[in-house]
């Protein structure tokens, strides 16, 4: 089994728990807590680890006598490394709410994980607005925080990445789960008491996208507007917004309902709408011809120009991602790219030849398997020369929907 090196976590206040260490020492500011919003928490915190004696020395004496009363992410962490999950290098993503507890809780758990855990590095990520008295406010950070954990979660590879929703409120489990199933991650969660590690695979997520590639003309308003009147929609689009609520956000704003795509439908469809996909004759004519497989091939072309767009920006952070984008290096072929889509063993699957040119945000499609072992014979014949895949970009077309 492969060893966690990328580890993305929702955030809490366990921390705080009145049965776990830190609370006395905190419980004054936890009284307080709504009194230090808007002040630099970094600040704060370095200010009452000194006047409490907190030292890094201290810290890590709390940690070896009373290692399960610290809090639920550190719990997770050690229970991992208990379990030898853990790869030697990990990068840590504690995704958190806005507020001053959840901020100071976030800011703990960094410094005492990066202490322990001599190896690791701790990013802080933060969900703003997280406000569930403002139904505007908080439809809004539910999209941005599924793009937050989508874009961590793309940093590693499936098999070496470890999600676990296991702080802040009940929704980012939920939504957490979903945002990360769309890619195909698992999620995980560590049972404290009996350090027994149970992991939740992701449910096969399928958008509607022949609905939504005849309604691109929407998306594309919707995102450059901002927002729409719903009543002023065509019954393909209102279907859109009702049937798919994880992207949209609809409101009631003056007696006027009110539609706007939230943050993880511009995660998700802003490459989409940006890029044209370009496709071989041969591609054009296996998707005509496999109406059955048509919703299918749409979703794992999204899934690749999600991918594409992020791993030829910022290479360096989304290395996770290599060997589903290059898997023809596993084969040593060196061109075209092919990318390793959907699994479902030697049943549906989608494989396909391809390039990108990040540049001009073209996408271009030579070819596409849905098969496995004609996949795997057709690669093997590729690498030993025996058949080669026509590259030529001006015989190719922009995919029409």
């Amino acid at each position: 089994m492969p060893k966690y090196s990328n580890i993305v976590m929702t955030g809490g206040i366990s921390a705080f728990n009145s049965s776990n260490v830190f609370y006395q020492y905190f419980a004054e500011f936890i009284e307080n807590k709504s009194s230090y919003a808007g002040q630099n928490l970094e600040k704060v915190l370095e200010e009452i680890c000194k006047e409490k004696g907190l030292t890094d020395k201290e810290l890590e004496r709390l940690v070896k006598e009373r290692p399960n009363q610290i809090s639920a992410e550190f719990s997770m962490l050690k229970g991992l490394k208990e379990k030898d999950l853990l790869d030697d290098i990990i990068n840590i993503s504690v995704i958190h709410s806005d507020t001053p507890d959840g901020i100071m809780a976030a800011l703990i758990n960094k410094k005492v994980i990066e202490l322990v855990f001599k190896d690791s590095t701790v990013s802080l990520e933060k969900v703003e607005d997280v406000d569930i008295s403002n139904e505007v406010k908080l439809q809004r950070s539910l999209g941005y925080f599924m793009k937050i954990v989508a874009n961590e979660l793309l940093k590693g590879t499936k098999e070496t990445t470890f999600f676990a929703p296991i702080g802040g409120y009940k929704y980012m489990a939920y939504l957490g789960y979903v945002a990360g199933a769309l890619f195909g991650y698992s999620s995980g969660y560590m049972y404290e008491k009996g350090q027994k590690l149970l992991t939740i695979p992701p449910i096969p997520i399928e958008i509607n996208f022949d609905l939504i590639t005849k309604n691109k003309n929407f998306i594309r308003n919707l995102l450059t507007e901002g927002q729409l009147n719903y009543q002023s929609l065509s019954p393909d689009e209102k279907e859109i917004v009702d049937t798919m609520p994880y992207f949209f956000e609809k409101v009631e704003i003056d007696g006027q309902e009110i539609v706007s795509a939230n943050a993880f439908a511009e995660f998700i469809f802003g490459d989409y709408i940006s890029t044209a996909v370009k496709v071989s004759p041969e591609v054009s004519d296996l998707i005509s011809k496999n109406e059955q497989y048509r919703n299918f091939i749409l979703n794992q072309l999204m899934g690749l120009i999600k991918k594409a767009n992020s791993f030829f920006k910022d290479y360096r952070n989304y290395q996770g991602l290599r060997g589903e984008l290059m898997h023809n290096e596993n084969w040593g072929i060196d061109r075209p790219y092919l990318y390793k889509g959907s699994s479902n063993g030697n049943k549906l699957v989608f494989r396909c030849a391809y390039d990108f040119d990040y540049k001009s945000r073209i996408l271009y499609i030579y070819k596409i398997w849905l098969n496995h072992d004609k996949y795997e014979r057709e690669a093997e014949a590729i690498k030993n020369g025996k058949i080669t895949i026509d590259m030529d970009k001006n015989k190719m077309f922009e995919l029409e929907y």
